[in-house]
């Protein structure tokens, strides 16, 4: 085939239509949609300017700016008022902001232990030491103060303190699991002598042949126990459980409450020749820095605290006779309401099975006929089994808060007791009241279970 002019020149224009056509389409077509894109995003603006009210003089801009504070100083107030707020120092992890969350919890404490030996009604009974039959704590039991004659000490309560102090020092030397149990167990043994029952203050327990129960609350040594138990590095199986009698039940926090206010009550009666410092102090009584928490359930937990001290002036208002129980619940976040589709039925998930209570044989423990001095001696069948509790995972995407609650027992006459949940109910919180049951007894009282739901705290709203 000749290849000639006209073919040449018929390649030559489309050579170059395909070379303006590439140029359009990487250099030029790029660039137009942009400038589209910007020009109406500058259209737009200008329409949205031009339907904006402009300020015609400067005293009409002063008076946007008034309004403008009017309207946040409102807002601000509301969620003080519905105590929304969380405080500064919850959001910094430094020691000076960790005592000044101690010192919230401290101070909503010392107005429970006041109004208890001030108010007549109600009884505040579940601050009280109410041991069952069986032994068994049932209430906070914190002590309004320490003194030999409460604790039936002989000695100085500060020498007694001293000592506990060299037994933690030497624990925290030793390095293996069980040596550090023995010193634990001799440890627990002076824990009383200052208003600190284990049973109480602990929240696990371990089975120890020749020892008997050992209360701890050692994360690390607990991980140990388990790690070396089922790896088969120690020679005995021991079985680490929940302690089940501690005053965690109560509120996953109340136990490390309880120690900060003991410890306070200890640091009042210090030796003034002492060269024990408040930190060593807390630190061997399982205070702080390990045990009171830094992150949010700190917050709820104090605000829970609060909680309770304004339910129990509203409870004396409306003369409620006594609140028997008090239960901290653990916080939860509160979630974005979720558009769901009509018609749509979500699945429900099948709840795991607990764990069968009682002793599981075959485990040197619970089975083992062990018995912890003065206090689990004759209990027939050892120690209970913890059933694990279902919690539902919230979704953290659609958090925009948390929230906690108090659950309630009380005893009070019928027209007392619509007041109070009245007033309750309506009283510029974020109070809600949910699961209420009430019992008439032969006296005409009524006893009531409730949970008193609240709001802690909102994040900023995003969509």
């Amino acid at each position: 085939m000749r290849f000639g002019k006209r073919e040449q020149i018929v390649v030559l224009f489309l050579g170059t239509a395909l070379l303006i056509f590439l140029v359009h389409l990487l250099i030029f077509q790029p660039r137009a949609t942009e400038y589209a894109r910007i020009s109406k995003e500058f259209q737009d603006g200008v329409a949205t300017l031009r339907d904006t009210e402009q300020p015609q003089s400067p005293k009409q801009l002063e008076d946007f700016n008034a309004r403008t504070a009017k309207y946040e100083k409102e807002v601000t107030s509301l969620v003080e008022e519905l105590r929304l707020t969380v405080p500064k120092h919850y959001a910094r992890l430094g020691t000076e902001s960790v005592h000044l969350r101690m010192k919230d919890t401290l101070d909503a404490m010392r107005e429970l232990v006041k109004m208890r030996k001030e108010v007549k009604t109600p009884q505040l009974t579940f601050l009280d030491d109410k041991k069952d039959a069986a032994g068994t704590q049932q209430g906070w039991n914190i002590p309004a103060e320490l003194s030999e004659r409460t604790l039936g000490v002989k000695g100085a309560i500060w020498d007694i303190v001293s000592q506990l102090l060299q037994r933690w020092d030497t624990m925290s030397l030793v390095t293996t699991p069980l040596d550090k149990l023995r010193h634990r167990f001799y440890y627990n043994q002076q824990l009383p002598q200052i208003g600190l029952p284990p049973q109480e203050v602990c929240d696990w327990v371990v089975g120890v042949p020749g020892l008997g129960w050992v209360f701890f609350n050692d994360r690390d040594l607990k991980d140990q126990l388990v790690k070396f138990t089922r790896g088969g590095m120690m020679q005995l199986q021991l079985d680490v459980r929940p302690n089940p009698f501690s005053i965690n039940r109560f509120g996953p926090l109340l136990p490390v409450f309880k120690r900060l206010w003991v410890a306070e009550l200890v640091w009042e009666k210090r030796d003034p020749n002492t060269q024990i410092s408040k930190e060593q102090l807390f630190e061997a009584l399982e205070v702080y820095p390990k045990y009171y928490p830094t992150d949010h359930a700190i917050v709820v937990a104090n605000k829970e605290l609060q909680a309770l001290v304004d339910i129990v002036k509203l409870a004396q208002k409306h003369g409620i006779l006594e609140i028997s129980k008090v239960a901290l619940l653990k916080f939860t976040p509160v979630e974005k309401a979720v558009r769901r589709v009509p018609g749509a039925t979500p699945t429900p998930e099948a709840s795991p099975a607990a764990p069968a209570a009682g002793p599981q044989p075959g485990v040197l423990g619970f089975d083992a006929g062990l018995a912890e001095p003065g206090m689990m001696a004759g209990r027939p069948g050892g120690m209970p089994g913890m059933p694990a509790a279902v919690v539902p995972t919230p979704d953290e995407k659609n958090a925009i808060g948390a929230a906690g609650g108090l659950e309630l027992e009380m005893r009070a006459y019928n027209a007392n007791l619509i007041k109070f949940l009245f007033e309750l109910t309506h009283s510029p919180r974020t109070y809600a009241v949910d699961d209420l049951y009430i019992y008439a007894d032969p006296k005409g009282e009524l006893r009531t279970t409730m949970t008193v739901e609240l709001v802690t705290n909102l994040n900023a709203l995003k969509d």
